[in-house]
């Protein structure tokens, strides 16, 4: 069941060079406003990407495609879901945020006996899910993905 907090998992850009970026809790780039804080994460310098909250962690390693997850604290549990003779890199991360917004309608018939509506609302509840993962290639120039997503 998908969880309805935008920010419920926020992430963390480690560079190669051992610098950081986190994600404000505003998720408001520095760079330009009116954008998400991701678009300030520099994808060229980036080694690892991971998604954090308060009950689960993710990260996804971009030098070899290899995933860790942390459960309630526990120590990370690295694993590929590849096989690495058939993937070569670059790897490139795939990352986003999907939201759903559940939209309600209300009709009633009206005493000319036609149907009107009631205005929709937005309080039909929300869903937001995050996929992360990476995209490659295979030896043969094939385009490959290995995306997971989170609830």
């Amino acid at each position: 069941m998908a969880n309805d907090d935008p920010l419920k998992y926020r992430f963390r850009a480690e560079y190669e060079d051992g610098e950081v970026f986190e994600q404000n809790a505003d998720d408001v780039s520095a760079v330009d406003p009116l954008k998400s804080a991701f678009f300030d994460v520099d994808h060229a310098r980036l080694r690892t990407f991971s998604l954090w909250g308060p009950d689960a962690a993710c990260l996804v390693d971009l030098r070899d495609g290899h995933f860790e997850l942390s459960v309630n604290g526990s120590g990370a549990f690295p694993f590929i879901i590849h096989e690495p003779r058939e993937v070569v890199g670059p790897f490139r991360l795939f990352f986003f945020r999907r939201q759903r917004a559940h939209l309600k309608t209300n009709y009633r018939v009206g005493e000319d006996g036609q149907y009107h509506q009631d205005g929709p609302s937005f309080d039909g509840g929300r869903e937001v899910t995050f996929r992360l993962g990476w995209e490659a290639q295979t030896p043969e120039g094939n385009p490959v993905s290995r995306i997971m997503e989170f609830v």
